[in-house]
């Protein structure tokens, strides 16, 4: 992937079995022939086998790299050492921002999500279920909440989304927390036999000033296709295993 080889470790998600990560290397300028220039430090969520932080870091970024699975940790570490910068990437074990020091502040906040929405109290199967879905949308909740709190005063907070998601769930949720979602990007490919368009949104606080969305307008950065919807609606509210020995990916 991305022209290099990687460790992948039997309990980690698999990023040669979905698009997913090489679309987020595409949304992020990581690879391909639009890359493009990086953030001086960028967290990533759910880091996985490391893929992007390690692509992060050898453009020139300083990369934390979080994840709740313990061996996803140690997989970022086994790529970011085999890639030679074990200086530039950080893999620490978290549930999204909770292990990370409270002064903590990113260039750039990217979560490739767990988009696929469960009931509440589902209880997961399998470790690798974590890795796309999540019961009530909670940690989305959590994440729209919290990410722009870790933020330096020009940072931005990302987060890669699709129409296998609960939108209009997601949405609602935004709105709930006092955030828009912007979007940045749209890319549409062929997962199986469906059409699935997958979305790189950008988290920003919920203006209620028109003149300062009248100056966000002019300044040409493009509009938000959920915020009406979601305006109107705050509007009514009123408001340790055993380790494996690495597979070559």
């Amino acid at each position: 992937m991305a022209d290099r080889e990687w460790d992948l470790l039997n309990e980690v998600f698999a990023p040669v079995y979905s698009p997913s990560t090489g679309i987020a290397l595409d949304f992020l300028g990581l690879a391909g022939p639009n890359r493009q220039p990086v953030p001086s430090s960028l967290l990533e969520i759910g880091c996985g086998a490391g893929v992007i932080a390690v692509q992060a870091a050898l453009a020139g970024s300083t990369t934390v790299a979080v994840d709740i699975n313990e061996h996803a940790v140690e997989n970022t570490r086994l790529n970011a050492q085999r890639h030679g910068v074990t200086d530039r990437v950080t893999a620490v074990h978290s549930d999204l921002f909770a292990a990370l020091d409270d002064e903590a502040r990113f260039d750039r906040i990217f979560w490739s999500s767990n988009y696929v929405l469960a009931p509440a109290d589902y209880a997961y199967r399998s470790v690798h279920e974590r890795a796309y879905v999540d019961p009530g949308y909670a940690t989305h909740r959590r994440y729209l909440a919290e990410a722009v709190h870790r933020l330096t005063d020009n940072g931005s907070a990302l987060l890669h989304f699709c129409d296998r998601g609960d939108l209009t769930g997601l949405e609602r949720i935004a709105a709930e927390c006092g955030r828009e979602l912007r979007v940045l990007r749209r890319r549409t490919v062929l997962e199986g036999r469906d059409l699935v368009e997958h979305i790189l949104l950008e988290i920003l606080p919920l203006l209620d000033n028109t003149a300062q969305r009248a100056d966000r307008s002019s300044s040409g950065e493009r509009s938000v296709v959920l915020e009406g919807r979601c305006g109107a609606r705050r509007a009514r509210a009123g408001a340790k295993p055993e380790k494996r020995r690495p597979a070559r990916a």
